[in-house]
C-alpha cells in the first residue's frame, strides 16, 4: 500500500512539473510574440511631419512620397509637405493627414491623375497652401491657365497646369480649402 501511494505521488509530481514547464514555455512564447508584434507595429507606424526639403535627393523624396501616395504616372520631380498622424497603434481615434504636394510629370500623363475627380470652377479653391512648398521658379514655372478638380465625397483637390506637366495635389482630413 505504501509503494502504491508513493507511485501515485511520483506521478502527480511529474504531471505538475510537466505542466509548470509547459506554462513557462507558453508564457515565454506569449511575451516573445507580444514584443515581436509590438515591434512590427512600431515599424509600421506612419506618423510623420516631413517636408521634401528635409530629404537630400530626388530618389529619397520619391521613395518617401510612395509610402503615402499612389503615384499614377512617372514623376520627374516632387516637392511636398506631409503631416500624417497614424492612430492605428492603439491611440484612440481615427488617423488624420494633411498632404500638400507638387508633382512634375510628362504633360501627356497629367490626365492619369484625375480619373476619379470632377472638374470644378477655379474660384472654388484657395491656393494659399501652395506657398508653403519650396519650389524653384525655373522648374515649377506655371504660365498656363490651370484646371481645377475635386474628388467627390473627399477633401482631395488637384490643380493641373497641363502644358507644364505640373500637378498640385492637396489631400486632407483636417480642413477643406474651398473658398467660402
Amino acid at each position: 500500500m505504501i509503494k502504491l501511494r508513493r507511485t501515485k505521488w511520483k506521478k502527480v509530481v511529474l504531471w505538475i512539473s510537466f505542466l509548470c514547464i509547459l506554462a513557462v514555455i507558453g508564457i515565454g512564447c506569449f511575451f516573445a510574440y507580444s514584443f515581436k508584434f509590438y515591434d512590427n507595429k512600431a515599424e509600421a507606424n506612419m506618423t510623420t511631419n516631413t517636408s521634401s526639403s528635409d530629404l537630400n535627393t530626388k530618389d529619397e523624396k520619391l521613395n518617401f512620397l510612395k509610402k503615402y501616395m499612389v503615384l499614377n504616372s512617372e514623376v520627374i520631380d516632387t516637392e511636398f509637405h506631409i503631416i500624417y498622424q497614424d492612430n492605428s497603434g492603439g491611440v484612440p481615434g481615427p488617423s488624420y493627414w494633411d498632404i500638400k504636394l507638387a508633382l512634375k510629370v510628362s504633360k501627356d500623363e497629367t490626365s492619369k491623375w484625375v480619373n476619379e475627380y470632377e472638374e470644378i470652377p477655379a474660384d472654388m479653391i484657395s491656393l494659399d497652401w501652395w506657398q508653403e512648398l519650396y519650389l524653384d521658379d525655373k522648374l515649377w514655372n506655371r504660365p498656363s491657365i490651370p484646371q481645377y478638380y475635386k474628388r467627390a465625397n473627399a477633401s482631395s483637390y488637384i490643380v493641373i497646369y497641363k502644358e507644364e506637366g505640373i500637378i498640385l495635389k492637396y489631400v486632407t482630413t483636417m480642413k477643406p480649402i474651398l473658398k467660402k
